[in-house]
């Protein structure tokens, strides 16, 4: 694990995160060269509403950037493409749509965020929110 995860950290390009409607829905991921000519990624994948389902993938290393990426939309894919059942809400569902075309890619594929200074140096979120109105649908979102 240390051969990944210690150069990794220490080469890590950034964060680079997917955002849809004010964090109700969140995909993010790091990149890095490693000593050895190969790349590792690390990722994450989340609902912020509804039922708060998400997916971690620590520091994996493979044979290029590329891989790395394919990996992450596949990831990222499978994530919010599954099913939200009976827990989920109409939020969640929203988010789940819009991030779906985010990951889509237009007409010139997937284009990657750019990055910020890390998982380690960014400051603790304030936990999404949403207010629910009389007729079951969430109609406002806020948070940070």
């Amino acid at each position: 694990m240390e051969t990944v995860w210690n150069p990794a950290r220490e080469h890590s390009e950034g964060l680079r995160q997917l955002t849809v409607f004010n964090g109700a829905a969140i995909a993010d991921y790091e990149i890095a060269p490693l000593p050895h000519g190969r790349w590792a990624i690390t990722l994450h994948c989340t609902y912020r509403c509804g039922h708060c389902h998400g997916v971690g993938i620590p520091w994996t290393d493979f044979a290029s950037r590329e891989a790395c990426i394919e990996f992450f939309l596949e990831t990222a894919r499978r994530h919010f493409g599954s099913p939200i059942g009976a827990d989920g809400s109409d939020l969640q569902r929203r988010a789940q749509t819009e991030m779906a075309e985010f990951l889509r890619g237009g007409l010139f594929g997937f284009i990657e965020p750019l990055p910020s200074s890390g998982y380690e140096d960014q400051q603790q979120r304030t936990p999404f929110t949403h207010e629910e109105h009389d007729d079951g649908e969430d109609e406002t979102a806020t948070g940070p």
